[in-house]
């Protein structure tokens, strides 16, 4: 479908919501700084606004690596995200160390409601060697089209 007749189709709330983009020169609306950070979700509560706001290095008062996040969200199991034990089990079976990243992973360590019903995965995923990983690869695939869920994986070499 081409640009045009996407425009004639769908209302401009409705292309925002389908199309992505980053502008190369920063373009701040006038208002608060909560007004901009809401561009992206105008219906954000407060608390997630806050969440994107960034922290000085002395207002952290812990780190956790992507895959002890992932053991934490094991913990939650099924009621964090379905998909999140059977890739830990794909993990298991492949030799493949699992790491969760992206909103699973806030919402894990904060406990603020991040993850929204499509929600994707993200993960961050390593191995010895690349056969594991394709391995991984290929058993994540078959996972998100049995449960019709994006998941996104970034290997760490």
């Amino acid at each position: 479908m081409s640009t045009t007749s996407l425009s004639r189709t769908l209302s401009a709330d409705e292309l925002y919501r389908r199309v992505g983009f980053v502008l190369q020169e920063t373009q701040l609306v006038h208002g608060t700084v909560t007004d901009n950070i809401a561009l992206a979700e105008p219906d954000a509560s407060a608390e997630r606004v806050r969440a994107a706001v960034p922290v000085r290095r002395g207002q952290v008062t812990a780190f956790f690596t992507p895959y002890e996040v992932m053991e934490r969200a094991l913990i939650l199991g099924a009621s964090l995200h379905p998909a999140l034990p059977e890739i830990a089990r794909i993990g298991a079976v492949t030799g493949v160390e699992i790491g969760l990243i992206g909103s699973a992973a806030l919402q894990t360590v904060t406990g603020l409601p991040y993850l929204r019903p499509g929600s994707d995965i993200d993960l961050v995923v390593r191995a010895d060697s690349l056969p594991p990983l394709a391995a991984a690869a290929r058993a994540l695939e078959r996972l998100s089209c049995r449960q019709a869920i994006a998941i996104d994986a970034e290997a760490d070499l």
